[in-house]
């Protein structure tokens, strides 16, 4: 197991042709240098599961090969605007972003709606963002897995049916309200959405029940969800194997 900084000689130009670098479940802390952006050929970069610190150098955005990034269960901040995210939209060809379990704050900057078309997966879970999540979120059409667990407010945006290739939808535990967006009879290919511990109002859509290869349904602690106790008709065509209502 690695300790101590990561080590400034990696964003020398030794490792020029450098393609992947893992650092994962190591006792690494301080700052992610800003040197690795010099590794230009980097396509998986993982510093997951260590102690790192300070903010998420924007500087990243020089990594124009980069396709995997993982940085999730580490101590990474943000300031308020996320500039990070807005920098990684240089990243054209990232498929895979993990920022989970951090200590990012702010709101998801507009520019989410440029982040990466070809991206797929992206885990924002347990960190600090708020605010309502922006409706441009909707262009991240390419999205197969989304994880937002996290403090976010207002409405589900209505463009979320736009996600037609998810397979993973996890809204939880955020502070969202408002009815379940009846044009996710769009998303063919979801087959599991977790929306509990909401403030969902209103009744479930009879849309929800086009969803042929839906497996898992979590709506539960939603007091305000109409037939919130039982499995509602319009989920009687679902041949989902578990309902938490």
């Amino acid at each position: 197991m690695l300790t101590g900084e990561i080590p400034p000689k990696l964003g020398s130009g030794i490792l020029y042709n450098l393609q992947e670098l893992y650092f994962l479940n190591n006792q690494l802390f301080g700052q992610i240098l800003v040197a690795l952006s010099n590794l230009s050929q980097l396509t998986l970069l993982d510093l997951s599961l260590n102690n790192l610190t300070c903010d998420v150098p924007t500087d990243l955005r020089k990594l124009n090969k980069l396709e995997i990034l993982y940085l999730h269960n580490n101590f990474l901040i943000s300031d308020s605007s996320l500039r990070f995210l807005t920098a990684l939209t240089n990243c054209s060809l990232l498929k895979k972003l993990h920022l989970g379990s951090n200590l990012f704050k702010g709101r998801l900057p507009v520019s989410i709606d440029t982040l990466i078309q070809s991206l797929y997966y992206f885990n924002l879970l347990d960190n600090r963002i708020t605010g309502e999540p922006p409706e441009e979120i909707g262009i991240l059409s390419s999205l197969v897995r989304l994880t937002f667990l996290s403090n976010m407010s207002g409405e589900i945006p209505t463009t979320i049916g736009k996600f037609v290739l998810s397979q993973t939808l996890d809204l939880g535990m955020n502070k969202l309200e408002g009815p379940i967006p009846r044009n996710m009879e769009m998303m063919a290919h979801l087959g599991l959405l977790s929306l509990k511990r909401y403030l969902i109002s209103g009744s479930i859509p009879s849309s929800l029940g086009n969803l042929s290869q839906l497996r898992y349904l979590d709506l539960s602690h939603n007091p305000n969800l109409k037939n919130h106790s039982h499995r509602p008709h319009a989920l009687l065509s679902a041949d989902a194997t578990r309902f938490i209502i």
